[in-house]
């Protein structure tokens, strides 16, 4: 829960830096790459960032392996 609030503000706070010396026009995107997301932490940690840049206003681009023996993905 604590990791969910840590990227939850990072995701503010690079959001908030760029959103405002942009035009209003672009809206920074940014780019996660996760682990997996079979996994439940993993899971929790994509909504986290998906409802943080919601918040900030902000794109963002997730990327994740099917699973952790996934090494090609």
């Amino acid at each position: 829960m604590r990791s969910k609030g840590l990227i939850y503000a990072a995701i503010l706070a690079c959001g908030a830096g760029l959103a405002t010396s942009a035009p209003a026009a672009d809206v920074p995107t940014y780019g996660v790459v996760l682990k997996t997301l079979a996994n439940p932490f993993w899971g929790a940690m994509a909504r986290g960032i998906t409802e943080g840049a919601k918040e900030a206003q902000v794109k963002i681009f997730e990327q994740a392996a099917n699973s952790d023996q996934d090494a090609e993905t």
